[in-house]
């Protein structure tokens, strides 16, 4: 898969963020920082320009 259309399970964006999974999921739940989709096991994902998103609301580096 090339690097622009790399996507993160919320397990590891949370590890990269260092935050809960539960905040993602919370975050997710009320609009901030909706997924980019779901797996058809229903785990959510999120691709780099979610990613992206986040290091700009959380001043971090992914």
């Amino acid at each position: 898969m090339d690097g622009a259309n790399k996507t993160y399970l919320v397990g590891e964006l949370a590890a990269a963020t260092g935050v809960t999974v539960r905040t993602l999921q919370h975050y997710d739940n009320i609009g901030l920082l909706p997924t980019s989709g779901r797996t058809d096991g229903g785990r959510r994902y999120y691709t780099k320009k979610i990613c992206f998103v986040w290091s700009k609301l959380s001043f971090t580096n992914l």
